[in-house]
């Protein structure tokens, strides 16, 4: 009887669907953010500047991407305010109602990407230190 090792397969596996519940993820909070925010759209600028700005992409310790408003020099005083005014958040807001499905996502990914593969329901205790990391690190893990 011999073992055949799929370990290089299943990490490759579990990149992609990294990759793939971080983009969705991303995608949600740019239009959740378009969507919710404060301020007067006068020119749509800023609005249409938020955005995926780095597609995810897989690390060395997992995966990780880049939105937000990055071109736009006004669009950190919207966010944090300034000496005349007030803090309008949009992006923050935004990643408080996405962030948090980015688990559900991946695992998403995961059993539609390689044979249907079910993964088993989590323990309270394993969402609780999963929240924990998404609050501390965010979604670019």
């Amino acid at each position: 009887m011999s073992l055949k090792w799929t370990g290089d397969e299943l990490i490759s596996t579990f990149r992609r669907a990294q990759v793939e519940g971080i983009e969705a993820t991303m995608a949600a909070a740019a239009a959740h953010a378009k969507r919710n925010h404060l301020w007067i759209n006068r020119s749509g600028e800023l609005e249409r500047s938020i955005g995926i700005k780095d597609h995810a992409v897989v690390t060395r310790t997992g995966a990780r991407g880049l939105w937000g408003s990055l071109e736009i020099v006004y669009a950190l005083i919207h966010e944090l305010g300034g000496q005349f005014i007030k803090a309008r958040p949009y992006l923050r807001p935004a990643a408080d109602v996405q962030y948090p499905g980015l688990a559900r996502r991946i695992k998403v990914a995961l059993e539609t990407a390689g044979k249907g593969m079910k993964l088993p329901p989590r323990s309270a205790k394993v969402e609780g230190i999963i929240a924990g990391a998404v609050a501390r690190h965010g979604a670019a893990a």
